[in-house]
């Protein structure tokens, strides 16, 4: 580096960025009023014009170009004496500032305490064996001494109810209610209608739901009847609506199917895990389980308790079905199907 006023070099390591900060100053400065002495040679003649940044100095370099020499005028910036020639820094009159305003931004960033960011980061890497609760333990113990596996190599589980399980009571009024609603709004929609009665369709073909007759629907037991909507994704490139069965719809007493279901312990490995996992190898496979929840069968004596209510055209009778397999929307259908994976 060496100076265009004096007889001054100083060799320099820097590092190359695409660009240090914006124009400086952000707006041209009339300098007209401004009268400095005529000894004073300026550093940089254009100072008060917009222009990139060409260098920037570290404290390393920047007080040793220091000199005797400096100049303060009120109402003016400073002015300090270096081997580069006069340099300007300070406040300028109000009117350029006026201008200015137009362009600032104002940014508030908030940091946590460092003893707080240190904790949480000793948190994230800490290596530790999860600490099952009471409710995990039981829905564990529920899960090996009840699942088996059939002869098609599928898994047949009974659904883990909690010991409030007693304040269960039918829901069939509820259910129809919200049935009626649903019928409504997709009378007005043919498409998803129609994509609606094949989703469901496809359940009966493939044995996950079944029809019951009227003796098996009268029949004493307790049973739940689960509401249901459809859910659209258009990005979707198999099934663009599916059906979704809502095990939080309270009942008449205040209590929901998922109210009394064990949500189990959570089984899978943790994202961290699978992440680094992807670092040891030099290829990666991953696949999707093609209805996955619906790959495991709840045990018959449990089906009453996922049951819905359909008919394809609002001149039929309404029919109840009970679902065979587990479902996504109850509070257990997470650990059952990874459980059983």
């Amino acid at each position: 580096m060496t100076s265009m006023k004096r007889d001054y070099m100083s060799k320099l390591n820097c590092l190359i960025l695409p660009r240090i900060t914006s124009k400086m100053p952000m707006i041209d400065i009339d300098t007209s009023t401004w009268k400095f002495p005529s000894y004073i040679v300026l550093a940089d003649r254009d100072f008060n014009k917009p222009a990139p940044i060409d260098i920037l100095l570290g404290a390393e370099i920047f007080f040793k170009i220091l000199v005797n020499g400096r100049y303060d005028c009120e109402g003016l910036p400073v002015l300090q004496n270096t081997k580069l020639g006069y340099i300007l820094s300070g406040k300028i009159h109000n009117s350029y500032v006026k201008q200015y305003k137009k362009q600032c931004h104002s940014f508030f960033v908030q940091t946590d305490s460092l003893h707080h960011m240190m904790e949480r980061f000793w948190s994230i890497e800490e290596m530790t064996n999860k600490i099952l609760t009471k409710e995990e333990k039981s829905c564990e113990k529920h899960f090996e001494l009840i699942n088996r596996r059939l002869q098609t190599g599928r898994y047949e589980v009974k659904l883990p109810l909690s010991d409030s399980a007693d304040k269960l009571c039918d829901s069939y009024h509820t259910a129809k209610a919200k049935f009626l609603a649903l019928e409504q709004r997709l009378l007005k929609q043919p498409q998803p209608k129609k994509d609606y009665s094949e989703f469901l369709e496809e359940y009966v073909q493939l044995g996950h739901m079944t029809q019951l007759d009227e003796a098996e629907v009268k029949k004493e037991c307790r049973n739940i009847y689960m509401p249901h909507h459809g859910i659209l994704k258009e990005t979707s490139s198999t099934t663009k609506l599916r059906v979704v069965f809502n095990g939080s719809e309270k009942i008449s007493n205040g209590v929901s199917l998922n109210d009394i279901l064990m949500i189990g312990p959570k089984v899978q490995d943790d994202l961290c895990d699978i992440v680094q996992r992807f670092r040891l190898h030099r290829i990666v496979m991953s696949a999707d389980v093609a209805k996955m929840y619906r790959q495991v069968w709840v045990h018959p004596e449990g089906r009453c308790l996922q049951r819905i209510l359909w008919r394809k055209t609002h001149d039929q009778t309404i029919t109840t079905y009970e679902l065979n397999t587990v479902r996504y929307g109850t509070a257990s259908a997470p650990f059952l199907a990874t459980r059983c994976l």
